[in-house]
């Protein structure tokens, strides 16, 4: 029902959410490949997320809010009210932490999975690109499509700790961990490459 700009994934459920400029996160059943839901959700959405061990599903749209998902009853239990406008979400499962980057006031935004609640802020001197989150290290990775750089910010003190160049000409955007390696993975925007990093 409309263009789609996010898809997150419940291994536990093999369940697929997937949201865009539909006003809507569709539900996908995993083991047949056809939506079983439609939650509707009001606005154009940015980004999706879930926490496979609450069985929750975070939606990011054109408000300055997040939406809260029961994966159990595809249902809104709760908005989020944000400072900015989210961009990329990023869940930890096992911290129960949600990461919201907002590019217009280059913050990342740290939610409490259990309160529902905004519990810190992350300042930046960029306006983050896409954002991955490795929970067996408890780490955030933040591209910055300006700059090529993809910067490390510790969970536990929600504090920049690293910062790694991927090339001048890469532009980076999108991110993802493998936390059985700690191997970063960076899509390239300009010349279609794909960065592979270790910390």
């Amino acid at each position: 029902g409309g263009q789609l700009a996010s898809v997150a994934v419940n291994p536990a459920t093999n369940t697929i959410y997937a949201a865009g400029s539909g006003d809507s996160v569709a539900v996908i059943s995993g083991q047949t490949n056809t939506v079983t839901a439609t939650i509707p959700m009001g606005g154009q959405l940015a980004s999706v997320a879930v926490n496979p061990a609450t069985n929750t599903i975070y939606a990011a749209g054109s408000g300055d809010s997040v939406a809260v998902i029961s994966g159990r009853t595809n249902t809104v239990t709760a908005t989020i009210s944000l400072s900015g406008q989210p961009h990329f979400i990023a869940v930890n499962s096992q911290t129960n932490a949600i990461y919201v980057t907002s590019s217009d006031n280059s913050t990342i935004q740290v939610i409490s999975g259990q309160t529902n609640t905004v519990t810190g802020t992350i300042g930046l001197d960029f306006g983050p690109a896409g954002e991955a989150v490795d929970p067996a290290t408890n780490t955030i990775y933040v591209t910055d499509w300006s700059a090529s750089t993809v910067s490390a910010i510790s969970g536990s003190t929600n504090t920049v700790i690293a910062t790694a160049g991927v090339g001048a000409a890469v532009g980076p955007l999108g991110v993802a961990v493998n936390p059985q390696t700690n191997t970063i993975y960076v899509a390239g925007d300009i010349y279609s490459t794909l960065s592979v990093l270790t910390w």
